[in-house]
């Protein structure tokens, strides 16, 4: 492990004080939150919290667009991750008792959007671009020392994008194959001889125990998103970079075999999806997975064998997740909520992203 000592804080100078926050109370006895990257009402973007019938709590301004948000353990804490290739990080306090911190990715790196906590909450680790190295890295960021970055240790692969933790305490890394450089902005580099892959590392030492591919003949596929359902098996949502004309399978689920295989929506469904997916959620309780088809205008639900049980049309939806116990909440980029096959509002002003996350708050917020 590559330990780097350097820390890049910026300050809070920059716009990040809570707007105002439209303080209407959640419906229910069971209080659960979501939070999500946007643009705001103003034009700017922020990190906001809601509730799907309780309106926006409050929001954070960012210094540029945002990508997703990683929640710690405790529900305290939230990290932004900048948008590809953004090389900015905030993290705030989701119960608003202290001031949010800025840090940066180290020279030579930039963040792909997507980071998670260690299981204790103790650490933070966040995919990166190793840019002139053509490498994908895992950086390694102390919480408690203002997100000082602590170290790294190689994805696998190149471009990796969202990471999870297993049960088991292994992290797995999405690497999707495509080579960018912030020279050329998200021109993709390597097309004809893209390589996507799963990567399961021991995140203590930094060293990958196993590496997972889709099956032959699928190999222009760019696995992007995950989700870890209740049997511990993986679920990929991917991204085609072949033809336009072909329509593969863009979902498959890694099994403990070891094997992954890949789930076609009808025909006339999966030619609606433009070979895109753009988030993966699973439900509360395991046993369903939602993928968003925002191309497509469609959210997918399936059931573990692989089965396609609902094709919901919900337009330019996105960023998708757990609402309830076995059910799920859409967002769209005209600011709309969407919990599937139930109710929906409207937040005028606001765009949402592509990414969303349920909680339920260490406090009230």
């Amino acid at each position: 492990m590559e330990i780097d000592r350097r820390t890049f804080l910026f300050g809070t100078a920059i716009a990040l004080a809570p707007m105002p926050a439209r303080a209407l109370g959640l419906s229910g006895a069971r209080e659960e939150l979501f939070a999500s990257t946007c643009q705001l009402p103003d034009g700017s973007y922020g990190l906001a919290v809601f509730g799907l019938s309780g309106g926006v709590r409050f929001t954070y301004r960012l210094p540029a667009r945002g990508h997703d948000v990683a929640l710690s353990p405790d529900r305290r804490s939230a990290v932004v991750f900048a948008r590809r290739p953004g090389t900015f990080a905030a993290a705030f306090d989701l119960t608003r008792q202290s001031e949010p911190q800025i840090f940066s990715s180290p020279e030579g790196r930039h963040f792909y959007g997507h980071g998670t906590f260690s299981p204790d909450g103790r650490l933070l680790y966040a995919t990166e671009n190793d840019f002139d190295g053509a490498r994908g890295i895992v950086g390694i960021y102390d919480p408690a020392a203002g997100y000082r970055r602590i170290g790294e240790f190689f994805s696998g692969g190149i471009g990796p994008h969202e990471l999870v933790f297993l049960s088991a305490r292994r992290l797995i890394v999405a690497n999707g194959g495509v080579e960018t450089h912030p020279a050329t902005g998200r021109r993709k580099l390597n097309l004809s001889r893209l390589d996507s892959n799963l990567c399961l590392i021991d995140p203590a030492h930094g060293e990958i125990l196993a590496t997972f591919r889709t099956p032959a003949g699928s190999r222009d596929l760019s696995i992007r998103h995950m989700g870890v359902d209740a049997n511990d098996d993986i679920w990929i949502g991917c991204q085609s970079e072949g033809p336009a004309t072909q329509t593969p399978p863009l979902v498959g689920r890694l099994g403990k075999e070891g094997d992954v295989a890949l789930f076609s929506a009808p025909e006339a469904v999966q030619a609606t999806m433009r070979n895109y997916i753009g988030d993966v959620a699973v439900s509360a309780d395991g046993l369903r997975v939602a993928t968003s088809a925002p191309r497509g205008n469609r959210i997918l639900v399936w059931d573990l064998s692989g089965n396609l049980i609902e094709a919901a049309p919900i337009p330019d939806s996105c960023g998708i997740t757990a609402s309830g116990a076995s059910t799920f909440l859409a967002t769209r980029g005209d600011g709309t909520l969407a919990e599937i096959g139930g109710r929906s509002e409207a937040h005028p002003g606001f765009r949402w992203d592509n990414h969303v996350h349920t909680f339920e708050p260490a406090s009230k917020v």
